[in-house]
This record gives structure tokens, sequence and C-alpha cells, in this order.
């Protein structure tokens, strides 16, 4: 492994500051030497990223971060290394904290058999837990809970940088890539490193009861069982797949599990179906009017009627 060395973002005292090095670990053995290590951690912060991460795309990386700050950052592309994770992610000793961990989840089950075990999903339990009404994304949620408002840098410091996003849409291969760019593997690193204060942070101001803790944990479990949606598809070109003769051919007609992730401000529902790219939307009076009372995180039929100009 070797190590890294990283920027030191201007944020309040409450959020964990970057680690001056970070470990790259692309041996299956050092793998397991680190994750023997991790297993003493009470609590740990995990994200993963990958191409087209989710059930059908590939898992690249994960990174996890310690209560102290240590960071480590694991090649999932070398053979053993995932693997060498498993004891780790299912210990149900360790609580392992996530935001958005539905694609992770089924990325790591479908490409690497590895079951995730005691997580605690900063994502659903603010929405889910009702406590917003949109999928409240990471630095959002590292803004609203950990930033002082006149703290916040105004040189992008903090949060998604809009060149890493142009980046990733011009290389669909990137995380494939080795060595990986410096500024990537920061991006990729600063998806962990606050997860732990903002598991502290939300246990504070919402988790007051041991039953609002297990609440959150159920909530949890939710996103993590994402990974069994939709099992009869074989890849996510099955979600578009044309119908076949005789079916009326206005509607694609393919019948799917669909969990339902947001409402956009105008009320257009906005689905996930565990086959990244693929997602679903609903856009039209009568459907809409259906699905009324559905609530966000709920899973319901619903039968794919259009495909966009993409796709996807």
């Amino acid at each position: 492994h070797a190590m890294l060395r990283l920027p030191h973002p201007r944020l309040s005292t409450l959020v964990r500051t970057i680690p001056t090095s970070v470990a790259f670990i692309s041996s299956a053995e050092k793998a397991k030497e680190v994750a023997s290590a991790l297993g003493k951690e009470e609590v740990i912060g995990v994200d993963c990223e990958g191409v087209m991460l989710g059930r059908f795309g590939q898992l690249c990386t994960i990174q996890i971060a310690t209560e102290r700050g240590d960071t480590f950052m694991f090649d999932a592309c070398r053979d053993g290394v995932a693997q060498a994770l498993a004891p780790l992610l299912s210990n149900s000793s360790v609580l392992k904290v996530f935001h958005d961990c539905r694609e992770d989840s089924s990325a790591l089950y479908h490409q690497h058999g590895i079951t995730l075990e005691c997580v605690f999903d900063t994502q659903a339990t603010m929405l889910v837990g009702d406590r917003t009404d949109h999928q409240t994304s990471y630095w959002e949620l590292v803004r609203q809970l950990l930033v002082d408002a006149e703290e916040e840098p105004s040189d992008g410091t903090l949060g998604d940088d809009p060149k890493f996003k142009a980046l990733m849409a011009e290389d669909p291969e990137l995380w494939r890539r080795r060595p990986l760019p410096q500024d990537i593997v920061n991006y990729a690193l600063s998806g962990c490193l606050h997860l732990i204060p903002l598991y502290h942070a939300i246990q504070n101001k919402y988790l007051t009861s041991a039953e609002a803790m297990t609440d959150a944990i159920g909530y949890s479990d939710h996103w993590v069982s994402y990974r069994h949606l939709n099992p009869q598809l074989k890849s996510a070109a099955d979600v578009i797949k044309p119908p076949a003769e005789g079916v009326n051919r206005q509607s694609y007609g393919r019948k799917l599990q669909a969990m339902l992730a947001s409402r956009t401000p105008t009320g257009e529902l906005f689905w996930k179906l565990n086959a990244a790219p693929r997602v679903g939307f609903t856009t039209n009076p009568r459907p809409l009017q259906r699905f009324r009372d559905v609530a966000i995180g709920d899973i319901v039929d619903v039968c794919v009627s259009k495909v966009s100009w993409n796709g996807r």
C-alpha cells in the first residue's frame, strides 16, 4: 500500500478534518490485515465508488474512515481485496455508517457475495424518518448539520466540485483506471470522511430515545435490502427490453418493482429499480394520482410505459 497526501479543507471544528495521509490498499493480504484491525472499532464510515455503481456495474473502490480520522482506500478491482473486507462489513458488532447505501449494498452483494450488517444510513434516517421530503445529498447534510453557514468557504472547497462530475461524465471508465489521479482519490475520500460526525449529529439532534434509534436502524436495513429488488432481471438492459410480438407496442409492458426515492418540487416521482443506471420517473397525472399515498422508501409494482431517448 502507499501513503497519499490529501488537502485540508476549512470546515468548522464539528467536522472531522481530512487526514494528511491515507492508506491505499491493493492486495488481499494487506486488506485482510487492515480489516481485522478495523473489526475492533465500534463505528466506521463506509463509501464505495465504481463504474455504473450497482448490481450490474463494477465496484472499484471502497473507502473506510474511523472515529480517529484514519482513512483507508481499498482497490476493489484487485482480486480478493473486496472479499477480504467481508468479515468486517458483515460484522454485527461494528456499526457501518453510509450515506445512501442502496447501490453499494447491491454491488457488494451481487458482485462479491458480501451482505452488509449493522448499517446506519444517514440518508435513510433523514428521508424515511420524515425529517426531509427529498433525497438529501451527502454534502447538503454536511452543510445542514456540521458546518455553520458563515464558516462555509466560498471557493468551492466544501462539497461536490462540478469539475469532478463533468470528468466522470466524460470518462465512464474513470474508476477502473490505475493509478487513480490524486484529485479523484481526494474526491472519493471526501465521501466517507464526515460520515461518523454526521451519525453523531443525527443521533444527538433526532435520535434521543432508544425507540428512535431502533427505527433508524430499521430504515437503514430497508435501504440495505434494496439489493433484492427485481431479482428476475439478468441485466440493466432487461428493464427496457422491447415488448413481445402481439403486445401493445405503445407500452413496453415490462412489469417491475420500484422503490420510491423522491418527489420533485413539481410533484413528479423518481423511482429506483436496482438496475443502475436505469431509473424510473412518473410524470403523467393519472399514475401520479394512483401513487399519491406512496411514501418515500415504499416498494410498489409498476409497469414501464415509455423509455427516454437515452434509454435510462
